[in-house]
């Protein structure tokens, strides 16, 4: 209360100050100059002094209130201090127990050991999983080479009386023609590589006149070479009544029908199951080979124009003889069909890949499409008013056998010369 006692003795000071100098003795000739002046001014230092006071006084009280406030707050923040200070040793204490109890525990428990041998397990378990990564490798180069064995292994067509199919390796294979083979068509390039990502089986020749009348009843209206027996080649069928005679083998087989069909006889009207190519090449009922596939076939592992070599005899395929490939000699000249596999088979078993009728296959035909083809399981399905055909037939040269060679046909339309083969997985 220091301040307070201050204040009284300015209060003191300043009244003795007024009214000392009021009442004092002065010489007479001050006294009367100024008589009538000393008593205003008293009173106005009076009202001065009186306001300073009040002043002084509303000062003094919020001081003491601030006073107040600063002892309120130092004693909370040395509550606060204490409180915390509380926690963090109950907090301190709790964790040294836990840690001396997880002590005592791993002392007990033989801990030790127990890490040891995880960690043993652990690295047992890795060296397991690097075995079984090289293991699952080895098996699938296993498979891979034994599916290459089976290259050709010869199996029963379930639904039929006669005839076999024969295993295709999934693989790759360079497709099209190189720019130097002779009689190359533009549409066969450009060259690229193929991957072939499933096996399947195909049918070692061409749908022969007898296994069509099996499925189908009777022999289609078109058929022209009536007289050469069971085992010709059937001929005179459009894409879409090759595509309704694969739904019904696969039906007589038990199998998913790849193609969906709208109408009958002439008026037919076939698409391949699915929105996409990759829907239709995944059906595993018996349909037509994409072109990637039959030409896969077709080479049988070879890379020349045909299987045979760079040239193809009249005793190796039934074609128009008298018209060779380049640099290669004459033959005969047969012009009708003969008896599927007479004239010996490629390296998978496959008879009549080149020549005898043109086979169809499952994709439109472009002469532009391997521009626009990927490289694995390629199917050109794209807007196109024709379907493709492979293989060449009896009545062309021998340009058309080769194994790159491209040909397309309206799919409505039955030529003398062209039949088909069919493939499933």
């Amino acid at each position: 209360m220091g301040k307070r006692a201050l204040w009284l003795c300015a209060w003191m000071m300043g009244v003795m100050w007024v009214f000392g100098d009021g009442y004092a003795e002065k010489p007479k000739e001050r006294v009367e100059s100024q008589e009538g002046g000393s008593g205003r001014q008293g009173v106005s230092l009076v009202l001065l002094l009186k306001q300073l006071n009040e002043k002084l006084e509303r000062l003094t009280q919020k001081m003491s209130r601030i006073e107040g406030r600063l002892m309120v707050l130092e004693a909370n923040q040395h509550k606060q201090a204490a409180e915390i200070k509380q926690q963090y040793d109950a907090l301190k204490g709790r964790i040294e127990k836990e840690a001396a109890n997880q002590a005592e525990w791993l002392k007990k428990h033989n801990v030790a050991q127990f890490v040891e041998r995880t960690l043993l397990r652990e690295a047992l378990q890795k060296q397991i999983s690097e075995v079984s990564s090289d293991l699952r490798l080895r098996i699938a180069r296993l498979r891979a080479l034994a599916q290459h064995l089976m290259a050709g292994t010869p199996r029963e067509i379930q639904g039929l009386s006669s005839g076999r199919m024969r295993w295709i390796p999934a693989g790759e294979f360079v497709m099209g023609s190189p720019s130097n083979e002779p009689n190359r068509d533009k549409d066969e390039g450009p060259q690229r590589t193929v991957r072939i990502s499933r096996g399947y089986w195909m049918m070692e020749s061409e749908v022969t006149q007898g296994q069509w009348k099996e499925v189908m009843g009777s022999a289609p209206k078109k058929l022209g070479h009536k007289n050469c027996g069971e085992k010709c080649p059937i001929e005179g069928v459009n894409w879409h009544q090759a595509a309704a005679y694969a739904n019904k083998l696969s039906e007589k087989g038990g199998l998913e029908k790849c193609f969906v069909c709208i109408g009958e006889g002439e008026k037919m009207q076939c698409e391949g199951v699915g929105n996409k190519g990759s829907d239709y090449v995944k059906c595993k009922g018996w349909r037509l080979p994409t072109e990637a596939e039959w030409e896969y076939a077709a080479r049988g592992g070879t890379k020349t124009a045909y299987h045979t070599g760079d040239c193809i005899s009249a005793g190796q395929a039934n074609y128009d003889g008298n018209n060779p490939q380049t640099n290669c000699e004459k033959g005969e000249y047969r012009s009708k069909t003969i008896e599927v596999c007479s004239l010996g088979r490629n390296a998978w078993g496959l008879c009549d890949m080149h020549g005898n009728v043109w086979e169809w296959v499952y994709d439109g035909y472009k002469d532009t499409a391997y521009q626009e083809l990927g490289a694995v399981d390629p199917v050109y399905v794209a807007a196109a008013s024709d379907r493709g055909g492979r293989g060449g037939s009896w009545s062309g040269n021998a340009q058309r056998l080769r194994s790159a060679n491209r040909g397309g046909n309206a799919p409505a339309d039955a030529g003398h010369d062209v039949g088909f083969r069919l493939l499933r997985h």
